[in-house]
């Protein structure tokens, strides 16, 4: 189930609700001093889980190049999958980054991989068996960019998909069905009153499907060995400077002004999702929208116990849906909701997602957040990833659309063989062209979401 559907798909009723509930729910959700007190552990930290399990300190500030052949804007999963294909194959590539290197959505957000079939089990028209045998194709990519490039990503398997209403165990059991039928991988039924197993709680009391075979992993590991591995190809990275122009020149040269200097380059890259690129018109209907985690204070053995017989992840079938995953010393779990939701500040966004965590698993008790933080995805009105040139020729790939950690390598991969001119570089995955216009996405301001949020939080209550 795609993220998607917070802001599609509800039609007049959508619209209505996202008009009427603008005022009130616009603003920023704030909490308490007391209840922030009761929230924070000791030590709270707002920034990913993820960084501090990795460990690793930034890489020093390096300096611009001149006269690159490939320049790569955005150092993310896509962006430095690019620039690995294109120095492996000899070019001097230079990526630069606003911020870090993958301080954006790569580090950010819960490692899911593999076996979330978007069009499920169908391959009833070539266009369909394509997208599902490219989707198979891209997880093996990965695997293998995983294994050449000795990343340590801490992949575990097994995740469970909670039925949170008796309508949706029924379409699930369909659609595990007609998946089988068509690719041979491993399931199990979880039948309502049997769930408790595999995840002990109210948001599973329908039941639901078992995936013991579907991955999920440490992205902050996974982004940190693409860094490496492009800097191993010989790809310059220099952090810390926004790219604030792009200019074609007589030559066919692009001159990019950044807020370090100016540089020449033969070819360009744009490879940012939903913290965007101001200024970049291309980019101007790609919707960021940002997701919520925490990580809950070290629990018990015990605890955990109570949670599952073993550590799994978990995501339930609501609109605006709940991920659940265990940390990788198996101490914690990470807990994500409230999409689109608007808070005042993190600590705001930390009581509202104990709450949340207290409402899914409420044999824990009091759930204090030793870390919360957000992460901000780009989202297209048609749901494709775009890969396209501007009048110009300079090069995009945007619209992960939260869904798409094999994707973006495997599209990263392909606009660089497509940039060189090589066998290989087409893809089902993403359209040509740049992304459609957003109805109500109007310079900037979508004004819309915290309508669209309630309006489907609404529906998760009733149905």
């Amino acid at each position: 189930m795609s993220r998607r559907k917070l802001l599609l798909g509800g039609g007049a009723a959508l619209v209505a609700t996202a008009a009427a509930g603008y005022g009130a729910l616009s603003i920023p959700k704030s909490a308490s001093r007391a209840e922030i007190e009761a929230s924070l552990a000791d030590g709270f930290r707002d920034v990913p889980f993820w960084w501090d399990e990795l460990g690793v300190a930034p890489p020093p500030q390096a300096e611009l190049i001149d006269n690159v052949d490939f320049l790569v804007v955005g150092a993310g999963f896509s962006g430095l999958t690019a620039a690995r294909t294109l120095a492996q194959h000899g070019g001097k590539v230079m990526i630069l980054d606003a911020e870090q290197p993958f301080f954006g959505a790569s580090s950010r957000n819960c490692g899911f991989f593999g076996q979330a079939f978007e069009n499920g089990g169908d391959r009833s028209t070539p266009e369909h068996a394509a997208y599902f045998d490219e989707y198979l194709a891209s997880n093996h990519f990965l695997e293998q960019l995983i294994e050449e490039d000795g990343i340590n990503a801490v992949i575990r398997h097994g995740r469970f998909r909670a039925a949170s209403h008796k309508a949706h165990f029924d379409k699930m059991v369909a659609d595990a069905k007609a998946t089988k039928a068509s690719f041979d991988y491993r399931y199990e039924v979880v039948a309502p009153g049997e769930e408790t197993q595999y995840f002990n709680s109210p948001t599973a009391a329908h039941g639901g499907i078992f995936l013991p075979d579907s991955p999920y992993l440490q992205p902050a590991r996974l982004a940190h060995g693409n860094y490496l591995a492009a800097v191993r190809k010989g790809a310059h990275f220099v952090g810390k400077t926004r790219v604030v122009d792009i200019e074609r020149q007589a030559d066919g040269r692009y001159l990019v002004s950044t807020s370090r200097g100016k540089l020449h380059a033969k070819q360009v890259l744009v490879a940012v999702g939903g913290y965007g690129a101001p200024g970049f018109s291309a980019l101007g209907d790609v919707l960021p929208v940002k997701s919520y985690l925490i990580a809950t204070h070290k629990l018990t053995k015990a605890q955990m116990q109570s949670v599952w017989e073993r550590p799994l992840s978990l995501h339930n079938s609501k609109t605006n849906f709940n991920i659940v995953i265990p940390t990788p010393d198996e101490t914690q779990l990470l807990v994500n909701g409230r999409t689109g939701v608007r808070y005042a500040s993190h600590a705001a966004m930390a009581v509202d997602l104990c709450r949340v965590a207290m409402e899914l698993l409420p044999q824990l008790g009091e759930i204090r957040a030793t870390h919360v933080w957000e992460g901000t995805f780009g989202m297209t009105y048609d749901g494709r990833k775009h890969i396209f040139r501007d009048d110009e020729g300079v090069y995009y790939l945007s619209g992960d659309n939260g869904s798409g950690i094999g994707k973006m390598h495997w599209c990263g991969n392909k606009v660089a063989l497509k940039m060189m001119g090589l066998p290989g570089s087409e893809t089902v995955f993403a359209l040509e062209g740049p992304p459609p216009n957003f109805p109500g996405y109007v310079n900037g301001s979508d004004w819309f979401v915290p309508g669209a949020v309630a309006y489907y939080d609404m529906k998760d209550r009733i149905m």
